[in-house]
């Protein structure tokens, strides 16, 4: 089995089909890779950062949606106080510009949950958890 954290660019592609990378999300739910007893997580902190793309990049009625879809979500993660410090700890350590502090909080989570991250930002390649997708 398999664990998975969402990043908000894959699940932005996910729920936007003209988004160019929504045929790569499609692929890698359909690939050998993706099995059914995988297990997806999302954090609070993906979740507020693809709702609040949603509202400026479509609108606010497609945000309240993808919100409605996952407010209640069984593997929704809020982070602890640990998890929010290390994250803190991280993005501290990052030399260059442009480092999500979202991006960093999924870091802390994919190594706390020995997963990988379905994103499409080559930021996670360096902490080798990203996911081919």
């Amino acid at each position: 089995m398999d664990n998975y954290f969402f990043d908000s660019d894959f699940l932005y592609a996910k729920n936007i089909e003209e988004d160019y990378n929504n045929i790569k999300v499609l692929e890698f739910y359909s690939s050998k890779q993706f099995k059914e007893d995988s297990k997806l997580y999302l954090s609070n902190f993906v979740l507020t950062e693809l709702i609040t793309v949603l509202s400026k990049k479509e609108n606010q009625k497609v945000a309240l949606q993808v919100l409605s879809k996952f407010k209640n979500w069984h593997r929704l993660i809020d982070l602890s106080k640990n998890q929010y410090e290390d994250t803190l700890n991280l993005f501290e350590l990052q030399k260059n510009k442009n480092i999500s502090f979202v991006d960093c909080s999924n870091v802390i989570l994919a190594r706390e949950y020995g997963a990988k991250v379905l994103s499409f930002d080559k930021f996670y390649d360096k902490f080798k958890i990203r996911a081919k997708v």
